[in-house]
């Protein structure tokens, strides 16, 4: 497979954190879920990826080219929309369709103003009139409203209502469906992945805990149910564990059930739960 990103082995410290050695490539027509505690990381990958940091380690490409040193031309085929609004608070719709002409030979005006009416956002009102949900439509607007290969997302979903999350994840399908793009988008709703990502990339701690297709993380994972008393000879073999009046809960994967006691109940891990459980266990140790 063809990757439009590839990261490699990239690096960031500052004051009480530390990203290490995050390597993952993003194949063309697929979209990836990045995913992770609060403070894992998922946020400086991002702005990593976008160059709006400098790293201490590691390179990244996109479309074959180094984000350092083809920024420009990269970022004429690439989108992107970050957690806060990033146009200037004092703008209207009408001046960012102004600003987006000059900026994108491919930049769709009626395109732009047609996504705008379809979601109900204002034309003509400053943007600091706007609530969360509604800067993150105008974001969407304006991604959507040119020629790009590839979306860089940090909590798109983020503000808005259901409907409107429904909305973006069958657009982002769409915009991957003839296979020559792809989406990478942080998300802290971990269903909107089961949905929509054909591999996730999980981060805690700054650290890499795994990056694959999500069909092979689901299937490796299962949840277990035990009394209190069956957890000393299944702990080595957990990853997190929850204890409650009843027992206990942890992750596993399936290659240990064979080594379970009889008593153990098992049932397919979600990826919210996939998430939890490796967080547990970070916390835990």
């Amino acid at each position: 497979m063809e990757n439009l990103l590839e990261v490699k082995g990239i690096a960031k410290r500052y004051d009480g954190f530390h990203l290490k050695d995050i390597s993952f490539d993003l194949p063309k027509g697929y979209i990836m879920g990045l995913v992770g505690p609060n403070g894992a990381g998922k946020t400086t990958i991002i702005k990593a990826i976008v160059n709006a940091i400098l790293l201490d380690e590691g390179a990244i490409t996109a479309f074959g080219l180094s984000t350092q040193s083809d920024e420009i031309k990269i970022k004429e085929s690439m989108g992107y929309i970050a957690d806060a609004c990033y146009f200037l608070e004092s703008w209207t719709a009408k001046d960012i369709n102004l600003m987006m002409r000059r900026l994108y030979p491919s930049w769709d005006s009626s395109a732009f103003f047609a996504f705008l009416n379809r979601y109900g956002v204002p034309e003509g009102k400053p943007i600091k009139t706007f609530s969360s949900g509604t800067k993150t439509k105008l974001m969407l607007a304006s991604v959507f409203s040119r020629e790009t290969k590839l979306l860089i997302l940090d909590e798109p979903t983020s503000g808005l209502d259901p409907v409107m999350r429904d909305e973006f994840l069958t657009l982002i399908k769409e915009y991957i469906r003839a296979g020559e793009r792809s989406v990478l988008y942080s998300t802290h709703i971990t269903t909107d992945l089961e949905k929509t990502a054909d591999f996730i990339t999980f981060v805690s701690g700054g650290r890499m805990v795994f990056s694959e297709e999500t069909d092979v993380i689901k299937e490796r994972y299962v949840i277990i149910r035990d009394s209190l008393e069956a957890l000393d000879s299944v702990q080595d073999r957990c990853i997190g564990v929850r204890k409650n009046a009843y027992g206990f809960e942890a992750l596993t994967t399936r290659a240990h059930l064979s080594d379970l006691p009889s008593t153990a109940i098992s049932q397919p891990a979600s990826i919210d739960e996939i998430v939890v459980f490796h967080s547990l266990k970070g916390a835990q140790r």
